[in-house]
């Protein structure tokens, strides 16, 4: 799971690219998503765990902490690793044509990824990233999705449950290692699909103390195409 000189090389070209675009400011349908693949015993994490934590700062961005499970190893496993998240993670490998899938991982809006410790890299995908595609409301129950352009494909509906607070991660078999992450996902959940008409769906009850993030997404985990928290 760790980055080799020609993946590295990949997220540095892609990142260029992204850097290329034209900076705009969010609106309230132009939520950027990060989502962090990360584990409690990835030696690189915890310093991509702490960028995270100041991104969770900023109003216009929807930072998400995905716990992995690539690590676990008998008692040494992470609290919050879950497989849908590692199969996320690899899905999102297999779309951007990966041999396999690296860990610390930072995705931008499902379009372009960069190493978790190469801040900079990130930043400048951030400088170019705008998501505008339909509005979505969450209601206390449910979601709407107005309508929009049809994609290609049907786009997938997602919804995450996220805790909002900066939380000590304990280590499983590490007593003495806690770890600071911030909007740690606790589950995620496809509500259905969107083809361009205004939909309503169901949604599962959010957990006390825990926030929701819904994410319209371009089929086969590809680019996210509208994004909203609350």
């Amino acid at each position: 799971m760790h980055l080799s000189r020609r993946q590295f090389g990949i997220a540095a070209t892609l990142t260029a690219a992204g850097a290329a675009k034209t900076a705009r400011s969010a609106t309230p349908r132009g939520y950027t998503v990060v989502e962090l693949f990360t584990s409690v015993l990835c030696p690189g994490c915890p310093a991509a765990d702490a960028f995270l934590i100041e991104l969770s700062r900023r109003e216009d961005l929807i930072p998400l902490s995905f716990s992995v499970t690539h690590y676990d190893r008998g008692d040494f496993k992470d609290p919050f690793g879950r497989e849908e998240f590692s199969r996320r993670q690899f899905a999102y490998a297999q779309a951007f044509r990966r041999e396999t899938a690296f860990t610390p991982e930072v995705v931008v809006n499902g379009k372009a990824d960069a190493p978790g410790l190469a801040t900079g890299f990130v930043e400048e995908l951030l400088a170019g990233a705008m998501l505008d595609g339909p509005i979505i409301t969450p209601l206390k129950a449910a979601v709407a999705v107005a309508e929009g352009p049809a994609p290609p494909r049907p786009a997938d509906v997602w919804v995450a449950h996220y805790d909002p607070r900066a939380v000590q991660v304990p280590v499983r078999g590490l007593a003495d290692r806690a770890i600071p992450q911030v909007n740690v996902v606790r589950g995620i959940y496809r509500l259905g699909e969107w083809s361009g008409r205004a939909t309503r769906y169901e949604a599962p009850p959010t957990p006390p103390g825990l926030r929701r993030a819904v994410v319209v997404q371009s089929a086969d985990t590809g680019p996210i195409l509208a994004a909203a928290k609350g």
